[in-house]
């Protein structure tokens, strides 16, 4: 009998019990995720969702107790499921009756987020490269009964044919299902637990890829640390100058960001609890530690010798990413909201439960319940198969999808990095989720020369996130966050903040550092008053043309406000 054939009966209620094996498709992992014990579809929430109310269950009992095992593209053994509560139920309940044992972990509201459908001006005819189909448009009145949340499945059931199934079966009742996909970075050692088997360079806006990353044989030349810089070299760097920002900032004219929010979901060199601590710079930070859903172990990985050794520590990639959306826009108030590990490694889950949470923290703050002057960076991306129809596997995330929609429809500007996948390409690949979707400003990667990094995948525009090579005898790397030994000083990497192994200042490169040069310069902006519909268009159309690539140019967009139909 066919998956399809197995559907149909479903619908028509005619089949009870199917062996399980149907829905097997896939080996057994080695260490398999241990199934938890069955809870309430929705547990009580410890208070009742208001207008903003964003409420979970609590985790299912004891499901932290082993580390979640990886593979490919996502993690084993679960899936996410979103849609209205009621259909959800439903279709769980059919799924399960053909024995495919889908067990809640943690289950969450979501339709009082959802204020009004996102008013964005068509801005880019480079975003949404893909087929607009791909893209989910749950009908506004069914909203408000939205739920997501994330199911266990038995060790020897596939995610790929459940996921499939429960989107084949629930479509027409607005139910889809999504892999766990990882997020943050991805390499080819199979036993990495975060590691792909295939095709390794896919990972959206993250440099933490073999070939250029700490993870790559070899290891690091300057033993897993950044590459020191001066405090000059901070204000002083050729990526300022570039967007026309300039080393004084002269080209924010009167605007600091002041009054503007700007959430940087990433890693955290912080723990819970944990005080910023001393850093070089003033910089308004505020720290947010939302649950990592599942404990994703360091990849062990191989070095030069034949060995295995640990990977490095990147906790202080968000922090660098916050540093360079304070150089831009220092007066912002900007959160840091942990969704990876020190080791640079997540889960979809993680990702959206805590933009869901945040976006129903602010906007309850807010007097309006909006969120006009606030900004979500993203330089990561989720991590999926090129190729969709070979894997059968949906080329929607539907639960990522609703959570920036959430944020959008009450005001947020959304920038997400490109990715570096391109590596070995002969021209730019496409741009990875989310930073392909139209509500979504994706930046790609330009070096010293202002043209397109070598590394770097396509954008709806380019800012500087350095060049990766060559030199001696690499060829094109997004080096993640060293330099050659005889590249004193990293003349072509982007500055930023850091804290190993003291706080201080560091060389990276990599598309992850293009795209908060962007959130800043939104932030900008806002504070001028631009809508933030307006605020994607008024950033593309004042950027530089060179060489016929756009790269954003701050003094453009400032001195363009209420002047440029784009721009007011």
């Amino acid at each position: 009998m066919t998956l399809h054939r197995l559907w149909q009966l479903l619908k028509r209620g005619s089949l009870i019990v199917v062996a399980l094996a149907l829905l097997a498709g896939c080996t057994p992992p080695a260490t398999p995720v241990p199934p938890v014990e069955p809870t309430e579809l929705l547990a009580e929430p410890t208070q009742p969702p208001g207008d903003d109310g964003y409420v979970c269950s609590p985790l299912a009992p004891d499901f932290k107790s082993s580390a979640a095992v990886a593979a490919g593209h996502y993690i084993l053994n679960q899936v996410i499921i979103t849609g209205p509560a009621g259909r959800v139920e439903k279709i769980t309940s059919q799924m399960n009756l053909s024995g495919a044992g889908l067990t809640p972990i943690q289950t969450c509201t979501l339709g009082h987020l959802t204020r009004e459908e996102a008013n964005f001006k068509p801005w880019s005819e480079h975003s949404n490269s893909r087929d607009a189909g791909e893209r989910v448009a749950i009908p506004p009145d069914l909203r408000a009964e939205l739920i997501t949340g994330l199911y266990s499945l038995p060790p020897e059931s596939s995610v790929e044919e459940v996921v499939t199934a429960i989107n084949e079966l629930g479509r027409e009742e607005w139910v889809f299902a999504d892999p766990n996909y990882l997020t943050g970075p991805l390499e080819a050692n199979p036993v990495s637990p975060c590691a792909i088997e295939d095709d390794p360079f896919e990972v959206g806006g993250s440099p933490f890829e073999v070939g250029g990353s700490p993870f790559e044989v070899g290891g690091s030349s300057t033993g897993g640390l950044p590459a020191p810089a001066d405090a000059s070299a901070f204000w002083t760097q050729w990526a300022f100058e570039q967007i026309g920002l300039g080393a004084d900032g002269r080209g924010r004219g009167r605007l600091s960001g002041e009054g503007v929010t700007v959430a940087v979901f990433d890693t955290s060199p912080f723990q819970p609890g944990a005080a910023v601590g001393t850093l070089p710079e003033p910089i308004d930070l505020t720290l947010a530690f939302p649950p990592l859903a599942n404990d994703l172990p360091p990849a062990p990985v191989p070095a030069a010798s034949g060995g295995i050794t640990n990977p490095v520590n990147v906790a202080d990639h968000g922090l660098f990413v916050a540093g360079l959306v304070y150089a831009v826009a220092p007066r912002s108030q900007i959160h840091l909201v942990r969704v990876l590990n020190e080791y640079g490694c997540g889960d979809l889950w993680t990702l959206t439960n805590a933009i869901n949470q945040w976006t129903a923290q602010q906007s309850s703050e807010s007097k309006e319940q909006r969120l006009d002057k606030t900004v979500l960076n993203l330089s990561l991306g989720v991590h999926q198969p090129r190729d969709f129809a070979k894997a059968n596997w949906p080329p929607e995330i539907v639960s990522l999808d609703q959570a920036l929609f959430n944020a959008t429809s009450r005001g947020a500007v959304i920038v997400a990095a490109s990715g570096n996948d391109s590596y070995d390409s002969a021209a730019p690949r496409p741009m990875q989720l989310p930073a392909d979707w139209p509500t979504v400003i994706g930046v790609a990667a330009s070096n010293r020369e202002a043209r397109f990094a070598c590394y770097s995948n396509q954008g709806d525009l380019l800012a500087p996130g350095a060049d990766g090579g060559p030199w001696k005898d690499h060829a094109c790397q997004p080096i993640a966050h060293t330099c050659a030994p005889d590249d004193a000083g990293c003349p072509f990497g982007v500055v930023s903040l850091a804290t190993q192994p003291e706080p201080g200042y560091r060389f990276w490169v990599g598309t992850s550092f293009a795209a908060p040069l962007v959130s800043g310069q939104a932030a900008l902006l806002l504070e001028g008053n631009l809508a933030a519909a307006q605020t994607p268009g008024c950033i593309l159309n004042t950027a530089v043309n060179s060489g016929g690539q756009r790269i954003v140019n701050v003094a453009a967009s400032v001195t363009s406000l209420g002047v440029d139909p784009w721009c007011q």
